[in-house]
């Protein structure tokens, strides 16, 4: 029986966290699963229903979600101690982070249907997108990052906006967004790369550049019409 196919184990919210803890959880027919698997906790095959709100509590493993089905997923504190990677699973609302990773938080599959917002938090390692499908907004509002990079050809992107301070490194590469939009400020410790996009609308919202921003090889979405073939801004 192949994943997709295998019935999904309903856990309620408190017994999902713990089970992302590595905890033993008993699943709502009474069944033991326990998802940690040496030092990671891979979970897979699970429904949570409820709101699922992940506060201050601390997380020592590392952390793969593999496949399930999720409602309202809030990472609302919380410390990562190592690896957090999104590799699958359906989530059906909205999904927000403002906790603290100590290592690299990925995303690498899996299918948002509305908004996912970082609304804040400490991202001591590189954050990175590279595959996944994002029918809603997905926001980055504020946030202390080492380095975003956003790029995959398996990457589908609604809306795609930074409205924050940037003052490290973005690179978004070789993917399909439907639009992408840059507010506020690109500080001279910052830089932006874009290239090789297919895109429908590029905006710079009361934007000020004082960093380095490269656009390479932007095309319209659909059409044989390049937007920005080489466009390179330096801060003098």
């Amino acid at each position: 029986m192949s994943e997709d196919t295998q019935p999904l184990h309903a856990l309620s919210a408190d017994a999902f966290i713990k089970a992302l803890q590595g905890e033993t959880v008993l699943d709502e027919n009474g069944k033991e699963l326990n998802f940690l698997s040496y030092s990671t906790v891979k979970i897979h095959n699970v429904k949570v229903e409820g709101l699922i709100v992940l506060g201050h509590e601390t997380f020592t493993h590392s952390i793969e979600i593999l496949s399930g089905q999720f409602g309202n997923f809030y990472i609302n504190g919380g410390e990562f101690h190592n690896e957090f990677s999104i590799k699958g699973g359906k989530f059906n609302y909205l999904f927000i982070v403002t906790g603290e990773f100590h290592k690299e938080f990925s995303i690498r599959g899996g299918k948002f249907l509305m908004d996912f917002h970082i609304m804040q938090g400490k991202f001591h390692n590189q954050f990175l997108i590279y595959e996944g499908e994002f029918l809603g907004d997905f926001v980055i509002w504020n946030g202390n990052f080492k380095k975003v990079e956003i790029n995959g050809s398996e990457l589908l992107f609604h809306h795609l906006r930074l409205y924050t301070e940037i003052c490290y490194e973005v690179k978004i590469d070789s993917m399909q967004i439907n639009q992408l939009t840059f507010s506020n400020r690109l500080m001279n410790t910052g830089s932006i790369y874009l290239r090789n996009l297919s895109i429908n609308g590029l905006q710079f919202l009361d934007f000020e550049n004082e960093g380095k921003l490269l656009i390479a090889d932007v095309r319209a979405s659909g059409i044989n019409k390049m937007i920005y073939r080489i466009y390179d801004i330096f801060c003098m």
